[in-house]
């Protein structure tokens, strides 16, 4: 049930002006029946902007409440994170793990902050904790 609903997530990469006018413009026709994230300068391309923009049953966090909900045997959801947009999420799981590159937030938010993801420090955690 929790997974039937249409979902829509839609990213694009740009030139902060151009994005930050799509930001305001959605943002004043739909309020907050979307969720919208501006995303400066992300670390997979320097100099350029992101926006991602879906359904409120689009995100990371609704995805991990909807399968802790279709899968209530599973003892603990551990996930990892580097953007803003991953702080729901965080809030959603049992375990939140930033990498050492994650914006300033988001390390702060995590239970654990592992070196970087150009380093396969999420692999790596994954075989040590296995």
């Amino acid at each position: 049930r929790h997974l039937m609903e249409p979902t829509v997530c839609v990213t694009a990469i740009g030139p902060e002006r151009l994005l930050s006018e799509l930001a305001a413009a959605l943002h004043a026709t739909t309020g907050d029946r979307i969720d919208l994230h501006l995303f400066e300068n992300s670390p997979y391309s320097p100099g350029w902007w992101w926006i991602t923009v879906q359904s409120p049953t689009a995100t990371k966090a609704h995805g991990i409440a909807a399968l802790k909900a279709m899968m209530p045997e599973v003892d603990r959801v551990v996930v990892f994170g580097d953007q803003l947009n991953d702080l729901p999420m965080f809030r959603a799981a049992d375990r939140a793990v930033a990498v050492a590159n994650a914006h300033p937030d988001v390390r702060e938010a995590a239970c654990e902050v592992i070196g970087a993801n150009s380093e396969d420090a999420v692999v790596q955690w994954m075989i040590d904790n296995a």
